[in-house]
């Protein structure tokens, strides 16, 4: 059993990581080689892949809920799902100030999925993203508020809108 076929989302070095000498364990048989006498076999697909399952029920643009698992210099490795990992690039930890996020392990946070590449098993999130879709949202909201404002897409501000977002926090 070669260690690619023990787990769809760990990367086993040694096969001692997964089952130890003796141990029995139920494995599909991936390839039968008569002339050499040898079975390939695999842990790995008794279970569904994760990765098939994800790439199955996400698409670009979808938000997601991550945990930061780790960082390093050029942006953040993102658990959104159990045993899938997406990478928040640097350039797109942006927070809603327009500054830098502040992205550590163990944080959660919600992403936009912005780039998914199913053959090498790669997310690309993005937290920009996410403080754009806010935006818009703020700016769609006020142009449907019409029964206190008569709004004109070609004429709004973007003081009309601060002005327009006070007086909704002042309401509440």
């Amino acid at each position: 059993m070669h260690v690619s076929n023990l787990s769809w989302t760990k990367r086993v070095k040694h096969p001692s990581e997964v089952v130890k000498k003796g141990e029995k364990v139920k494995a599909v048989v991936l390839g039968v080689e008569p002339q050499n006498r040898r079975l390939s076999l695999g842990i790995k697909q008794l279970q569904p892949d994760v990765w098939e399952s994800f790439f199955a029920q996400h698409r670009v643009g979808d938000v997601v809920h991550g945990k930061v698992l780790r960082t390093a210099q050029f942006g953040a490795f993102v658990e959104i799902a159990e045993g899938v990992e997406g990478l928040c690039h640097i350039s797109e930890a942006v927070g809603e100030d327009g500054g830098p996020a502040n992205i550590e392990q163990g944080q959660e946070h919600e992403f936009k999925i912005i780039k998914i590449n199913v053959e090498e098993k790669k997310v690309g999130l993005s937290l920009r993203a996410i403080g754009q879709e806010a935006s818009r949202a703020v700016v769609e909201s006020y142009k449907a508020d019409t029964h206190k404002h008569p709004v004109s897409s070609s004429t709004t501000t973007l003081g009309d809108l601060l002005n327009w977002r006070k007086s909704e926090q002042s309401d509440r």
